[in-house]
């Protein structure tokens, strides 16, 4: 099975968005100097309808002092950008990677940080009464929530999403495309999701129920978001008609729990009126864990695409180490490497369907770190089974580190395309991000 439709994206992957007519300049405190001398609040400019695009400043940003229902809340049309110094007057002036937006949800700034980065490495850093959505993307207000509308550059942090319905969902990210027309489909790229909580998607959250919310997600990581029932990282979600079919490429999953189902993506589609078909393109899962769905769970008639994806390492107490198909969904998996799977030859059809080039040989992949790029990366051994075993047709022509592909006789299946004779290549500054 081959999708159509996703090379523009794929082609585009690299490239700047378009820049917007009104850029505002926001600091955390809503102060600024030389260039920057008309900064405001994230929460004032998000509310400014002339400001399209947003330059915020390196600084720990929270939605509010003591309200758990604040978040930042953008609408269509507009771009977030992180990473900023408060100097520059280009946007590709930036370095996110010396220079660290962080959007948290500890309101309270009671939560554990013994690091003092002001990011809850894990779940298990939350204390306190925290926001229970950090971000909100709403595509509820009639204009359609498209690509141009974007978040770049930041860390997202100790979200808890543990409300009544929808505030128990997103704790990261709430892409609210929920009710007749509506559609909350952007770009987020270059983003940590890094330690949110909740008991359904605690880093990002796709619900399309009569609508459509199908962001891309590109050069991003999930890792130390935990839920108490489903889906540690994402939720993919529609019950009735409407579609949640993200396209993820260049992504790393890394442990993330839930105590339910689908350690780091449930895939959920009520019935055949509901689309829930992501594409995971150059994806890596390792170290998620579940009661189901170590990795995956694919519920109802959810249908995703995996090409060139790691799924290594991954644990479930119950049934599907890996990935867990019930009632009629499925995955259809190509150039993929899953750990129990027994390859293309002798596949395991409980996975889903065998769509060729599947291997289950050992990736030998290094533990979640810092090797170059904007978002941390799992690097596979250079004689693990990863390299130059994936499939080129269709996928990105960079890295998660923006590492051009393939550096070998072919590509490398993951969101890493390891390179012999250099240890990491940035395309910003070769700093650690975040």
């Amino acid at each position: 099975m081959r999708r159509r439709g996703y090379a523009p994206v794929l082609a585009l992957l690299g490239c700047a968005a378009l820049a917007h007519a009104d850029v505002c300049r926001v600091t955390p405190t809503g102060a600024g100097v030389g260039a920057w001398d008309d900064t405001s609040t994230l929460q004032a400019a998000l509310g400014n309808a002339q400001c399209t695009e947003i330059w915020a400043a390196a600084g720990v940003y929270r939605p509010a002092t003591s309200d758990r229902a604040a978040s930042f809340v953008i609408l269509p049309g507009v771009a977030v950008y992180g990473g900023f110094a408060g100097t520059e007057t280009q946007r590709d002036e930036r370095r996110p990677a010396l220079h660290r937006t962080v959007l948290s949800g500890d309101i309270g700034e009671d939560d554990i940080d013994v690091d003092g980065n002001a990011i809850a490495e894990s779940a298990a850093d939350i204390q306190g009464d925290n926001s229970y959505q950090v971000v909100v993307m709403d595509g509820t207000t009639g204009t359609p929530l498209l690509d141009d509308t974007t978040l770049d550059g930041v860390t997202i942090t100790a979200g808890n999403a543990d409300g009544d319905w929808p505030q128990n969902s997103g704790g990261g990210l709430f892409c609210n495309g929920m009710g007749a027309g509506s559609v909350c489909s952007p770009t987020v790229r270059h983003v940590v999701f890094s330690g949110n909580a909740g008991k359904y998607g605690a880093g990002m959250s796709n619900v399309g129920n009569s609508g459509n919310s199908s962001p891309t997600v590109t050069h991003v990581t999930f890792t130390g978001n935990a839920v108490s029932v489903d889906a540690g990282a994402m939720t993919n979600y529609v019950v009735g008609a409407g579609t949640s079919s993200p396209v993820l490429v260049n992504v790393t999953f890394s442990d993330n729990h839930a105590l339910g189902n689908g350690g780091a993506i449930r895939n959920f589609a009520s019935s055949g009126a509901a689309i829930v078909q992501p594409f995971l393109v150059n994806v890596t899962f390792a170290g998620n864990s579940a009661a189901e769905g170590g990795a995956i769970i694919n519920q109802g008639t959810a249908a995703p695409l995996l090409r060139n994806v790691i799924l290594w390492g991954n644990s479930a107490t119950q049934a599907g180490h890996q990935i867990r198909n019930t009632n009629s969904a499925t995955s259809s998996i190509e150039y993929s490497l899953v750990q129990g799977s027994g390859g293309s030859g002798n596949w395991d059809a409980a996975l889903g369907t065998d769509g060729g080039g599947n291997l289950d040989a050992d990736p030998l992949l290094g533990a979640l770190g810092h090797h170059g790029g904007l978002t941390p990366t799992r690097l596979p051994g250079l004689s693990g089974a990863a390299i130059d075993s994936g499939t080129c047709l269709g996928a990105p022509p960079i890295d998660q580190r923006s590492v051009s592909r393939p550096q070998g006789a072919g590509c490398d299946i993951g969101a890493v395309e390891r390179v012999v004779d250099r240890i990491f290549a940035d395309a910003f500054d070769g700093t650690a991000f975040p």
